[in-house]
């Protein structure tokens, strides 16, 4: 759905943020590819970050997804990866049943802690792009991690979102239940695919239980 309403805004000629579609036959040739380890993940209580280094991407997709990244890059004199003008990007999912509020979507993909220790402590940056670098492992720890956005919230308590010591305060707290990648193209990487993923979890299958589906969800990637 947020794909077509994106090419529908398009073809209306009305502005829209640049970006791109992985469609559901990709997930699909995914699904197909990683059969075996996600017939065990399936089976388990364990998080898709268990299996992430053994899940393979279907042929060609990486390269477009960079192509992708560099055409937004030229779209917004952006760098994705560099902390000058850095373009962030959002994964988000689409499915063919709607499945509201359970399917996951990880935002500011594109940062991290390595590109905020190049910050100058008075850049006036600096407090943005920390809760930009928290809002991300939130959606990351969500996704890859199957943690609770909630013990995210707890953790973050009435800390003042304003200031860089609080918030640096939390990322450390965050980052002790949840690992982040320090590259940012392997966080985008195994952002994809945990969104790929996000359907495959206890709480789609009890809402399909419980409303009558039998159809599989197929998954999309904006």
């Amino acid at each position: 759905a947020k794909a077509a309403g994106l090419v529908q805004l398009c073809e209306l000629g009305m502005p829209c943020p640049p970006g791109f579609v992985i469609p559901t036959s990709v997930t699909d040739e995914f699904n197909r590819l990683n059969a075996d380890v996600l017939s065990e993940l399936d089976s388990s209580n364990l998080p898709p970050s268990a299996v992430m280094e053994r899940l393979v991407l279907p042929d060609n997709l990486w390269e477009s997804i960079e192509r992708g990244i560099h055409w937004i890059e030229n779209n917004g004199d952006l760098r994705f990866g560099q902390v000058a003008r850095p373009l962030l990007v959002s994964v988000r999912s689409g499915g063919t049943i709607s499945l509201p509020g359970l399917m996951e979507t990880i935002c500011n993909v594109g940062l991290t802690r390595k590109m905020l220790g190049q910050l100058d402590e008075a850049d006036s940056r600096r407090s943005f792009l920390l809760d930009c670098f928290r809002r991300f492992i939130e959606g990351y720890g969500s996704a890859a991690y199957r943690i609770k956005r909630r013990q995210f919230r707890e953790i973050l308590g009435d800390q003042d979102r304003k200031r860089p010591d609080s918030l640096a305060k939390a990322i450390d707290e965050y980052l002790t239940i949840c690992s982040i990648p320090d590259d940012p193209w392997l966080a985008l990487r195994r952002s994809v695919i945990a969104v790929m993923l996000s359907a495959r979890t206890d709480e789609v299958r009890e809402f399909m239980r419980t409303n009558y589906i039998q159809e599989p969800v197929k998954t999309s990637v904006t």
